[in-house]
């Protein structure tokens, strides 16, 4: 469609706490739903190529390069303080870091619901941490930083992310009333 100056279009901006990434090692994907780090600062989906560049003498040629995409994901360390002893997504995610296991990863964006309730789009990517680091200063909270390195460039797809995982994700409203927990 075709617009002109007296058409109307409404924009609204994404907020950053709307864009997710899940997470899980590709082994565990029997067993295991992908996960959100809890409490994360900040997501990254960096998609990049080089290219080549040849002067000739009827002007400059460019040869595009294959696109790369990495990821990164910044956030505080926690811990489920209903089970302080079991295993993490942090603790999973370090451990395919030192082994060398394939991990999967969905970016999402929860402002872009899918056709289906509860599915949001997304795109799928596999691949492997390139790197995973632990911040801990002595007088801030500790923090992890994981980059993550796609092997092709994914596949655009509905996402579904639990009702739990969304409000973790995003503020959501809760009325007054009694919840019914002890």
């Amino acid at each position: 469609m075709k617009l002109n100056m007296f058409d109307a279009v409404t924009y609204s901006a994404v907020q950053g706490k709307k864009i997710i990434i899940l997470l899980r090692v590709l082994e565990k994907a029997a067993a295991a739903a992908a996960a959100l780090v809890p409490f994360g600062t900040t997501d990254s989906e960096n998609i990049s190529a080089d290219s080549d560049t040849t002067v000739t003498k009827d002007g400059t040629i460019v040869t595009a390069g294959a696109a790369s995409v990495e990821l990164s994901k910044e956030a505080l360390m926690s811990i489920n303080s209903s089970d302080p002893d079991g295993t993490t997504t942090i603790d999973d995610l370090k451990d395919a870091m030192k082994t060398r296991k394939k991990v999967e990863a969905w970016v999402v964006n929860l402002d872009r619901p899918g056709a289906t309730t509860g599915k949001f789009l997304g795109t799928y990517y596999q691949g492997f941490l390139t790197s995973f680091e632990v911040e801990a200063a002595a007088e801030d909270l500790a923090t992890v930083s994981i980059h993550y390195s796609a092997e092709g460039t994914g596949a655009d797809g509905e996402c579904t992310v639990d009702a739990a995982t969304q409000q973790i994700a995003t503020y959501v409203f809760r009325d007054t009333g009694a919840t019914g927990a002890t």
